[in-house]
């Protein structure tokens, strides 16, 4: 809980030297539990975006003259790791009996990608559209959904996320031209948007919310997901939105997503930004 006050600032003299500005214990505590409701929202979403990621691929797959298995044997030589993996699985696993099967009789696919971690599956689909690129019916999201990956595992992990709003992890601004096409509709200033490009999980974030609703191929479970995130910005976050009308670090970069979020939740722009 201590970490959350590092988005204070601190009196540098006076008699109050070394002690934080405008903060209370109560507001600590407020931030933890924001920050649990976060990472609960980036884990069931970013579960739904491996999902559908997946299901693109096979589609894609589809219209390769791959019989499933090539490409997969040059995958499981290329990276030895990825099979020890899986044979540690059949030992101890809720997905024992698929892996001991798969490893008597042969892994494709669209049978592998159930046994691979989220890291894994990711260059998996790498090699395959670096293999067969003609089968590529959409944007390439192998970095987009890197972003992604750190801020579930961050999330998966117990990792305080909104402790850095104040200072940021990553000093200096991110990019991605997909991400940064969207931030030029949302109405903020150019500072603006460099200050929130320069925080990783803010930016990372915001890539994620992209992902969701240029990968979520159902509309009504794209429309689910980007309202459970409208609710959260809309409702607890703002319960004692009074805690933090003094602390520009965290207004600013509260106000910045939120932008995003309803930007997307209201459709206002052709669903093709990534």
């Amino acid at each position: 809980m201590k970490s959350y006050a590092k988005n204070y600032a601190v009196y540098q003299i006076g008699e109050n030297k070394g002690q934080y500005v405008n903060l209370e214990f109560a507001y600590l505590k407020d931030l933890s539990i924001i920050d649990m409701h976060l990472r609960h929202f980036i884990l069931t979403a970013s579960i739904d975006l491996e999902h559908a990621l997946k299901v693109r691929l096979l589609k894609d797959f589809n219209n390769s003259p791959d019989d499933g298995y090539k490409l997969v044997e040059k995958y499981l030589r290329e990276f030895p790791d990825v099979m020890s993996d899986i044979e540690r699985k059949q030992d101890n696993s809720y997905t024992a009996d698929l892996a001991g099967k798969l490893l008597k009789e042969g892994f494709a696919i669209w049978n592998i990608i159930e046994l691979l971690s989220l890291k894994d599956f990711l260059v998996l689909y790498r090699r395959f559209y670096e293999e067969y690129p003609d089968c590529l019916t959409g944007p390439n999201y192998y970095y987009p959904m890197q972003a992604v990956r750190k801020l579930r595992n961050a999330a998966a992990h117990n990792n305080c996320l909104i402790n850095s709003l104040r200072k940021p992890y990553c000093g200096q601004p991110r990019y991605n031209p997909h991400v940064d096409k969207l931030l030029t509709k949302i109405d903020a200033s150019k500072e603006s948007r460099r200050k929130n490009k320069s925080n990783q999980v803010v930016y990372d974030f915001i890539t994620m919310l992209c992902l969701i609703d240029e990968v979520i191929p159902n509309e009504k479970m794209r429309q689910k997901i980007l309202n459970n995130a409208q609710n959260l910005f809309h409702g607890r976050m703002l319960k004692n939105k009074e805690f933090y009308s003094k602390e520009n670090s965290i207004t600013s970069s509260y106000s910045f997503v939120n932008k995003v979020v309803d930007f997307l939740c209201e459709k206002k722009y052709n669903n093709s930004v990534i």
